[in-house]
């Protein structure tokens, strides 16, 4: 009982923060924002992410979460190499690879690039006369650095360049930042805090500047005693929206093979409501230096499945 109440009084002292920090974004971005600007960064980085709906703030496993909390890269203890590519309908494709690893036992880092593209869009006049189609290119390159304040706390950090291309159109760059929080207060808990997307502008060559919303998670990750069973539960707090609500599940076969599955609870943005869950699933395999992970996502809106694979290899 005593972690119960322990694990219910830290999930709340979460939320506040997250609602804290929504206050305080908004103070400092008062002078407007681009809704839609970078929404590909919003996107899972890794299939074992998408399975678990991207509730992996704090999830220690296979650091699956840095890609939202900086600080989780401290969890990597060796070199690590990840590819994933993510294939989505309306001729959408999804690339994302990254390399982390220790400097040494208290510094560690993680360089990231993560690539959108999005195939004929129509292009069409004011009378709706079909003129063509073009394409739009997203493009993200990271790094990210790591420490450990204790044994048991670790803090990081991530700095962004943004580019984006629109066809014949117009061209944007741009840069932003995370930072991130890990707590291990016992064995079989975890915690993350991250914010992303502080001060993250782009500059487009039309002159025109687009300020991405910051966005605020927290989330706890739970080792069930005695079993192979991780949960997970994230909070997501974007500027001027609602709060919205992810968990996962993930568990382990004979220690190789991993089964996922997640939920979220969106906030459209567009219509002020929340639509229909969004569900997903995943598998993976691991042996002591490849794995290869499966996650589909499946989302409520008209938008169809997301699929995604990933191989990563480990060199001790």
């Amino acid at each position: 009982m005593i972690l119960l109440r322990t694990v219910i009084t830290i999930f709340f002292t979460i939320l506040s923060v997250a609602v804290l920090a929504d206050a305080a974004y908004e103070d400092y971005y008062s002078s407007g924002y681009q809704s839609c600007a970078a929404e590909f960064l919003k996107l899972p980085s890794t299939a074992a992410t998408a399975g678990l709906s991207n509730a992996v703030t704090a999830m220690e496993y296979d650091f699956q979460g840095l890609f939202i909390n900086p600080s989780l890269c401290m969890k990597a203890t060796t070199i690590n190499v990840n590819g994933t590519y993510g294939y989505f309908t309306l001729d959408r494709n999804f690339l994302s690879v990254s390399i982390c690893g220790p400097f040494n036992d208290y510094i560690a880092f993680c360089g990231t690039v993560n690539h959108l593209s999005v195939a004929n869009i129509e292009e069409r006049d004011s009378l709706r006369t079909f003129k063509g189609t073009f394409g739009d290119n997203e493009n993200a390159f990271a790094i990210s650095l790591a420490g450990a304040i204790k044994w048991n706390i670790s803090w990081g950090i991530r700095c962004r360049y943004l580019n984006q291309q629109i066809g014949k159109f117009g061209g944007a760059n741009g840069i932003g930042f995370d930072i991130g929080l890990h707590y291990k207060p016992f064995q079989i808990l975890s915690i993350g805090l991250s914010g992303n997307n502080l001060m993250s502008c782009m500059w487009w060559n039309t002159g025109a500047m687009d300020t991405i919303k910051p966005v605020a998670h927290a989330g706890i990750s739970i080792t069930i005693p005695d079993s192979s069973l991780l949960c997970n539960l994230d909070i997501e707090k974007i500027l001027n929206q609602p709060i919205e609500v992810a968990a996962g599940i993930q568990y382990l076969v004979l220690g190789f093979a991993a089964f996922r599955a997640g939920i979220r609870i969106p906030y459209d943005y567009y219509s002020g409501k929340y639509p229909l869950p969004d569900f997903s699933l995943g598998a993976g395999l691991k042996n002591a230096n490849i794995s290869i992970d499966y996650g589909i996502t499946i989302p409520s809106s008209e938008l169809g499945f997301h699929h995604y694979i990933t191989l990563a290899f480990i060199f001790d």
